[in-house]
């Protein structure tokens, strides 16, 4: 997981969503897996980097172009 990475936390978050919906419909899968297991959910471990992603697309791909070349060399 990478702080820019907006499908991923899109998609948790919808998991999360999805997963107490269908604890309060009475689901007895998820009211199962919910009762007995800890689930932590990280939507974001990055929010600076999700924000840069997110605003300046431009100064994010740069740094990317830059370690890569690092790397490189």
């Amino acid at each position: 997981m990478h702080g820019n990475e907006v499908v991923g936390k899109e998609l948790l978050l919808w998991l999360a969503h999805y997963m107490c919906q269908e604890y309060r419909n009475g689901n007895e899968e998820i009211q199962l897996l919910m009762n007995t297991t800890r689930i932590h959910f990280l939507p974001s471990m990055n929010p600076d980097g999700y924000e840069a992603a997110l605003n300046y697309p431009r100064y994010v791909f740069t740094l990317l172009l830059q370690k890569s070349i690092q790397l490189i060399f």
